[in-house]
């Protein structure tokens, strides 16, 4: 299942986040991004939004899930490279498990 979740990074750091829905079909959340169905961008509120494929099961994350950011030209979120972000000790983190982690 894809879980959808809406994040605010702010200087590097995450401010919130929100999951929002899932879907079986990677196809139908990337439309709903692309056009900012539901106004997911929320006039601001969350610049980037995470796609996670999450099997089913306990424990069970996706190591490399899609990330979208919001462009306000395009008045969508399109794809782009997971962002660097800083961890308790001012370092870069890889962060996963956004959706039910």
């Amino acid at each position: 299942m894809y879980f959808i979740t809406t994040v605010y990074i702010k200087n590097k750091e995450i401010v919130r986040t929100r999951t929002v829905g899932y879907f079986s079909d990677f196809n139908i959340i990337k439309k709903i991004l692309e056009t900012n169905s539901y106004d997911l961008y929320e006039c601001g509120y969350y610049n980037f939004a995470v796609v996670e494929n999450v099997p089913e099961g306990i424990y069970k994350y996706d190591m490399e899930p899609n990330w979208f950011k919001y462009d306000k030209k395009q008045e969508g979120f399109f794809e782009c490279p997971a962002p660097r972000l800083k961890n308790n000790f001012g370092e870069y983190a890889q962060i996963f498990a956004f959706s039910i982690g």
